[in-house]
């Protein structure tokens, strides 16, 4: 392996920052590891394969940025996160991962991450990323994009449209849904439309899964961001 433990001696602001990779799988780390050296002169990082290892690595390492997978073999790279973000308040957290939905970059987010990029996206995208929140900007590659764009629509439903959605994914019919809400069937029938468009749905299937995947019913996130 290329990777040493070293003592962090460069700063956010600085010319030589200090990168940590959290990954169980090596090779694919030394790839990322090298190719950033070679592009942005980072400081030599460490490579941590799980969250018990990156609880003790981590505080002591004081990291500029730490780019982050999300299945680790002790659990979720997030939980990592929730945890250390209090301690290590510099760091940036870019989250590198092959399986992002919305939970996970809602939960990412929450937790302090300012960043995130899929593992499919080329080298180069992560070069840009780890650019920016060293910059102190914020990146998602394509992908997390879309994923928060079609989370923030979702948010943009009325209070009846989030419940008629709600009611839906449930599996409920359009009639039983006006009986439960004591409107008018044809009300409901136009909801759903103003639903469907809004979500870029097609059918009562189609949506009920998108209620799902995307948390309609659960309490708003997004503001948090702000």
């Amino acid at each position: 392996m290329g990777f040493e433990i070293v003592k962090n001696t460069g700063c956010s602001c600085g010319t030589m920052a200090f990168a940590a990779i959290v990954d169980d799988h090596p090779a694919f780390a030394e790839i990322t590891e090298n190719a950033l050296r070679l592009s942005l002169g980072l400081q030599a990082g460490v490579l941590i394969q799980a969250i018990s290892d990156g609880l003790k690595l981590l505080p002591q390492l004081q990291p500029d940025i730490v780019i982050l997978d999300n299945r680790l073999e002790d659990g979720c790279g997030t939980e990592l996160l929730r945890v250390l973000q209090g301690k290590l308040p510099k760091t940036r957290w870019l989250l590198h991962s092959g399986y992002l939905s919305a939970r996970i970059l809602e939960e990412a987010i929450m937790a302090g991450a300012t960043g995130a990029v899929a593992k499919h996206e080329p080298l180069t995208t992560v070069i840009s990323g780890v650019r920016a929140l060293l910059a102190g900007h914020g990146f998602f590659c394509e992908k997390s994009s879309a994923l928060l764009r079609i989370r923030y629509d979702g948010e943009r439903l009325t209070p009846t449209e989030r419940l008629i959605a709600k009611e839906v994914a449930a599996g409920r019919e359009p009639k039983e849904i006006a009986s439960i809400l004591g409107v008018a069937h044809k009300t409901v029938l136009n909801e759903l439309v103003s639903v469907r468009r809004k979500t870029g749905t097609h059918s009562l299937v189609q949506l009920a899964d998108y209620a799902r995947k995307h948390g309609i019913a659960e309490p708003r996130w997004w503001q948090a961001l702000r």
